[in-house]
């Protein structure tokens, strides 16, 4: 009797305990249910990954893509594309964080910072700029088999060096206008700006997607101010290099925009004013064969005003 009465109690405590823990189960379950119901739905979690699908197809476009890589189809060496749609904020970008050597693009940055001190009136633009070649090559380092200029007086106003370094790439008007900012003053203006990816020292360096930041800053008129931001801008278009993002699109086609070249780096970085689309281009390149990589550039440009026209 003992026994038996032993087994029952054995048998109610394990159907007891069964019974417990199918409750607590029961209970997590409902809770986790409830919490799960609470943080996302299935419809919310549906919702999320097609927001998240439509970013990244916005982000890489890809028919701007499908046009890009046709434009590139056969190119060696290593290319880096930002653009972007300056009303709608539609981008396509490709190794836009990749840095580059700036080559002349530095001399957009140079152009900002004397902007900077003139508007801090500590740069008057008729300021007369005079400096011996052969003492900006040594402030500079450069060899004296790659100096453009040995000898003889380099002289102009903070006006003219600032539209020369722009508008036909002269590197003594940039020598000189960078003797007179002072290299530390554009590395400050670099990061209170936020390029933080791009370099004024030695090798000077940049990448596509600092150069799009300062061109839509400027677009939007908060590169120092709106006065400044436009002064630079009429500078921009009077660019006189148009071998690469401007040769074949349309003549009446106004376009913003700067050249960089240095050994085997082939740049230009800008803003096309489309009837149809404002946008900014920004093409890097690095290859062995720098002449063919300008040709790219201006194909890639064709091909990125034929998709907007084709897709308007």
């Amino acid at each position: 009797m003992g026994f038996f009465l032993f087994l029952f109690k054995l048998l109610a405590l394990v159907v007891g305990g069964a019974l417990l823990i199918t409750l607590s189960l029961s209970l997590i379950n409902g809770k986790n249910t409830a919490t799960s119901s609470n943080l996302i739905s299935p419809l919310a979690q549906t919702q999320t990954q097609e927001v998240q699908s439509e970013n990244v197809a916005n982000y890489l476009n890809p028919g701007m893509k499908l046009a890009i890589d046709q434009a590139l189809e056969g190119t060696t060496g290593t290319y880096a594309i930002y653009f972007k749609k300056l009303k709608t904020g539609e981008t396509y970008a490709q190794n836009e964080n990749l840095r580059f050597q700036s080559a002349s693009l530095y001399k957009l940055l140079l152009m900002a910072t004397a902007f900077r001190l003139m508007h801090d009136d500590k740069l008057d633009e008729n300021e007369l700029l005079r400096k011996d070649a052969a003492d900006l090559n040594r402030i500079f380092d450069i060899a004296s088999e790659s100096a453009e200029l040995k000898e003889g007086e380099v002289s102009m106003t903070v006006k003219d060096a600032i539209e020369k370094s722009i508008v036909i790439s002269h590197n003594y008007a940039a020598l000189l206008l960078s003797n007179r900012v002072k290299i530390s003053t554009m590395r400050l203006f670099l990061k209170n700006e936020g390029f933080s990816s791009s370099n004024v020292g030695q090798p000077p360096q940049t990448t596509a997607l600092d150069i799009a930041s300062f061109y839509e800053k400027l677009y939007n008129g908060t590169l120092v101010n709106k006065e400044y931001s436009d002064r630079m801008l009429a500078i921009l278009k009077g660019q006189q290099l148009n071998d690469r993002i401007p040769k074949y699109l349309p003549e009446e086609v106004l376009i913003a925009h700067k050249t960089g070249e240095l050994q085997g780096f082939k740049h230009d970085a800008g803003i096309v004013f489309s009837p149809d689309a404002d946008y900014i281009l920004v093409i890097l390149s690095e290859s062995n064969n720098p002449k063919m990589a300008a040709e790219r550039i201006a194909q890639v440009s064709k091909a990125v005003y034929s998709y907007l026209q084709k897709s308007k």
